[in-house]
């Protein structure tokens, strides 16, 4: 069960920071592209500042030296552009979707022997309800 959670609560957290990229602020119900903002470590920014190279690299660098209030509007959009043309969006997802697949065998061992009903039920549909939220 503590690998199945784990698993699932670490997918469940990378869906959430892809969403801050490339959800809709309405359905998402957070600031969009927040977390560029704030300068959050999430797996995505992990990514991109290990990929950059030369100027953008140089540029990711400038970023995560700056403040909240120091990041304008341009900035976060060239940072979350530069995210694309690394392949960090779909890196991320990639990665997240692997962990949730992970996360599912783990559930199927950890409840082999439960007996069937409403509460295991819930449990298993958790992990089709993280993917569905990235499509």
């Amino acid at each position: 069960m503590v690998r199945f959670g784990f698993h699932f609560g670490a997918a469940f957290q990378i869906r959430d920071d892809l969403l801050n990229l490339v959800g809709d602020e309405h359905t998402y119900g957070k600031e969009i592209l927040g977390d560029i903002y704030e300068g959050k470590r999430t797996l995505t920014l992990v990514h991109l500042m290990a990929t950059a190279r030369g100027a953008d690299r140089d540029l990711v660098g400038d970023y995560l030296r700056r403040s909240r209030l120091e990041r304008s509007e341009e900035l976060v959009r060239t940072i979350r552009a530069l995210m694309d043309d690394y392949g960090s969006i779909a890196f991320t997802s990639e990665y997240a979707e692997g962990i949730l697949l992970v996360a599912e065998e783990y559930f199927e061992q950890a409840f082999a022997d439960a007996r069937p009903g409403a509460d295991v039920d819930f449990l298993r549909s958790l992990v089709p309800y993280v993917w569905a939220r990235w499509h």
